[in-house]
């Protein structure tokens, strides 16, 4: 079975996403969404093992909500993979050593590649990983030179000593189309390395699709807009029992 790893995208200290809520409930996860450590409690109780939060002014800005983030993962009892831009691989190694489990580093792997292999080292590859974002089978990067192929990416981390990848193709990233399979597949059938995909993922046809073609590679997915739109069945019991606790919280107090 593959691990599905609930995505909080972090925006300004806010969610991105807001859970679709059951008619006349909508402010219930308006809340959620304003408060993303009652949001990670939230996917926790829903029985999520780990979660991941990409904290997206890192990559648009440059600067990392530490605080906040620090705090969420705080707030769960679970491990918590950290995708950001990272600065320096002193950044990753303070989050490291306050809470969070694993970092997942994106061209920072090519820019200090010496530094890297030495964080690894430290920390191991369970908790360094690496972030591929893959546009057109190439890594996607702000810095021109870095734009590679997908698979020379893999191989660069794999020499530093990385051993998984989070792979994700943004072709198919938000649309709840479905992965694209074909180019899952080959690329796992070359890669050395374990591999998290996320994009694209709707329902639990493509997870079992996905788990078809692994190759024994693939052991896990991130989602996103697929649970905060409730696209899996049992979600809608989640919900409704939800509800219903905050309801009788709201008649007690």
């Amino acid at each position: 079975m593959l691990l599905i790893i609930p995505h909080i995208e972090l925006s300004d200290g806010r969610c991105n996403h807001c859970i679709q809520a059951t008619p006349g409930k909508e402010q219930l996860y308006e809340s959620f969404s304003n408060h993303p450590l009652e949001l990670a409690k939230l996917w926790r109780r829903e029985n999520a093992k780990t979660l991941q939060i990409t904290d997206n002014d890192s990559f648009d800005a440059g600067t990392i909500q530490r605080h906040l983030i620090l705090m969420l993962a705080q707030s769960v009892d679970i491990p918590i993979q950290l995708f950001c831009q990272f600065q320096s691989v002193e950044e990753c190694a303070t989050f490291l050593d306050n809470g969070i489990y694993r970092v997942v580093i994106g061209d920072l792997a090519l820019k200090e590649s010496v530094e890297v292999r030495k964080l690894l080292k430290e920390y191991s590859s369970s908790r360094v990983v690496f972030g591929l974002l893959s546009s057109q089978e190439k890594f996607l990067s702000k810095t021109p030179e870095f734009c590679i192929p997908d698979k020379e990416f893999e191989q660069e981390v794999y020499a530093l000593g990385g051993r998984r990848l989070i792979y994700t193709d943004l072709e198919s990233y938000g649309t709840l189309s479905g992965p694209n399979y074909k180019r899952i597949q080959t690329f796992a059938e070359q890669s050395r390395m374990k591999l998290t995909v996320g994009g694209g993922i709707a329902m639990p046809e493509h997870l079992w699709k996905l788990q078809e073609i692994s190759s024994n590679r693939i052991d896990s997915v991130v989602i996103g807009k697929a649970l905060y739109e409730n696209k899996f069945p049992c979600q809608k019991i989640w919900r409704l029992i939800e509800e219903e606790i905050e309801e009788e919280i709201h008649e007690v107090s």
